[in-house]
């Protein structure tokens, strides 16, 4: 009998309706946090963990920059993790890490 990997699927979210495209919304999925976001220039949103990686902090206090697009932790102003690495590119993962800590 094989078991079953809940971080394989895929989950919703929340409503679009409830989603303001003009600052960072939080969602938690299977415990873990994310904040979900659209740049400005893009049509489609884009979903991180809730925490930045150079000091932890929530990117759902951050804010989306005018200037550059991107999330910025509002703690330091780093921008969102990971950038594209080429113009028009955007890295995804197919799944969540296992834990958070």
């Amino acid at each position: 009998m094989s078991s079953f990997d809940f971080f394989q699927h895929w989950y919703p979210l929340l409503p679009v309706e409830d989603i303001d495209p003009h600052q960072p919304t939080t969602a938690t999925v299977l415990g873990i946090p994310l904040v979900i976001w659209k740049p400005n220039s893009s049509t489609t949103y884009r979903v991180f963990l809730d925490r930045c990686p150079h000091r932890l902090a929530p990117l759902s206090e951050g804010r989306i920059d005018d200037k550059s697009d991107n999330l910025m932790c509002s703690y330091h102003g780093n921008r969102s993790y990971p950038p594209p690495k080429k113009p028009g590119k955007i890295r995804t993962w197919r799944s969540l890490p296992m834990s958070i800590n």
